[in-house]
């Protein structure tokens, strides 16, 4: 919300590479649009840090106990197999979208 109160609104990209500042005066509809995902995002957090889900917060108990149950499964699961599936649905994407 430090956008609304000094009329500048930042995004800082990747990493903090392309990083770009917008001013309300010399660029309205970036500004507003800048501060309305940075208002949605505030938002997002603030519901996740007061409202509980219950069917999340089963799930995730779920999860430890089949954890401390199932050492070698879930670590070999959560830390080897997770990472090439991620891995390969993201070439999957690029050669399926042709990005180059």
């Amino acid at each position: 919300m430090w956008g609304l109160l000094t009329g500048t609104a930042f995004s800082l990209g990747a990493y903090g590479s392309n990083y770009h500042e917008f001013g309300l005066a010399q660029e309205p509809d970036r500004f507003w649009y800048l501060i309305k995902v940075q208002g949605a995002i505030w938002a997002y957090v603030v519901m996740l840090a007061f409202v509980d889900f219950p069917l999340i917060k089963h799930l995730y108990e779920r999860l430890i106990a089949f954890k401390n149950q199932h050492k070698i499964i879930a670590y070999l699961t959560l830390y080897l197999l997770v990472p090439i599936i991620v891995v390969a649905l993201f070439l999957f994407c690029l050669h399926v979208f042709d990005i180059q």
